[in-house]
């Protein structure tokens, strides 16, 4: 299979490659023996839905079990339609001893960010853009943890920053924004970003990194 390092993760993109690792999807999977060393494969959404029938990833997609209602809503309701729309990027991560199910995913995509110039001011070393206009940015919008997922949340999100910086070179965006839970703030503090305030009501914070 042709593969492409994605640090010390596996990206699988291409026809051939998601063809064979799709045949190791297996339903009726009952044991716990990793199947051909798939961890750590990461199948972006996208391609998957290039080479396969739709009713091909729903089913990929139906393998992901979470306690959190929400996160397995939408995975399994919206990814495809944002993906369709090229709204949103979808990257799925398969379980180790799943057969090719899915224990974890992050969701990426584009916004903007309104720099005041207070905010221009208080952050300048973080933020050296344009004050007083819309900047395009980076968007994280979901980092997803499957239930019993082996891999840890800053790993997760380190595939995040490593897939942005790569795109970051093609398109010269190098703003990343995101609303994290206030459970996750200490990991993106960790892995290089900078809280920059409360979201209004929602109980999340405002997360920014300068790649």
């Amino acid at each position: 299979m042709f593969l492409s390092n994605l640090e010390n993760d596996i990206v699988v993109d291409d026809p051939a490659s998601l063809s064979e690792l799709m045949s190791l999807v297996s339903e009726d999977a009952s044991d716990d023996t990793p199947e051909r060393g798939l961890y750590p494969f990461i199948v972006p959404l996208g391609p998957l839905l290039d080479w396969f029938p739709v009713e091909r990833a729903e089913s990929l997609l139906a393998t992901f079990a979470s306690d959190a209602d929400d996160d397995e809503r939408f995975l399994k309701t919206y990814a495809i339609g944002l993906e369709e729309e090229s709204i949103a990027y979808t990257f799925l991560f398969l379980d180790p001893c799943g057969h090719g199910t899915v224990c974890g995913y992050i969701t990426l995509g584009n916004s903007h960010l309104f720099v005041s110039d207070r905010s221009c001011s208080e952050h300048r070393g973080l933020c050296p853009v344009p004050c007083d206009r819309p900047v395009p940015t980076f968007a994280i919008w979901r980092i997803c943890r499957g239930r019993s997922c082996p891999i840890p949340f800053e790993d997760l999100l380190q595939a995040a920053k490593t897939i942005l910086r790569s795109r970051s070179r093609l398109t010269g965006c190098r703003l990343v924004r995101t609303d994290c839970r206030p459970s996750e703030s200490s990991a993106y503090e960790d892995a290089g970003f900078r809280p920059v305030g409360p979201v209004t009501g929602e109980g999340l914070e405002h997360m920014l990194l300068f790649l």
